[in-house]
């Protein structure tokens, strides 16, 4: 299980650095188009995986699904921090 875990660590990262060169190549300003995964999201609210998808179930999140992946952009996330709804 941990080999998964730092696996799937080691995936989101270069899967991050990935996305931050794209849309650094495209000119949008990263920090408000960087994408964040489910744990991402969890770990920077302080809540449950579970919760976040209630989240996405009762629409106060709105995810893309991105290569297969459920993703979030770290913005509205920031934004739901700076309002106190996460």
């Amino acid at each position: 299980m941990k080999c998964n875990d730092s696996l799937q660590e080691f995936l989101e990262t270069k899967f991050q650095e990935l996305e931050n060169k794209l849309s650094n190549f495209w000119g949008e300003k990263t920090n408000q188009n960087e994408w964040l995964t489910t744990s991402q999201v969890a770990k920077m609210c302080s809540v449950s995986q579970r919760t976040v998808y209630n989240w996405n179930v009762n629409g106060t999140l709105e995810p893309k699904r991105i290569s297969g992946k459920i993703l979030y952009k770290r913005q509205t996330i920031e934004d739901m921090l700076n309002n106190k709804n996460c």
